[in-house]
């Protein structure tokens, strides 16, 4: 199937996206540090 290249492209630059902001939150809250205020 030619289908398989595109679902499996578009698959990966969303999941890179999505780490790429998870990162720049964590990095915004302290650096992968939990909060203190536990």
């Amino acid at each position: 199937m030619a289908l398989w290249p595109i679902i499996l492209a578009v698959t990966l630059k969303f999941a890179l996206l999505v780490l790429i902001s998870l990162f720049q939150l964590f990095e915004k809250n302290g650096r992968f540090s939990l909060p203190d205020e536990c």
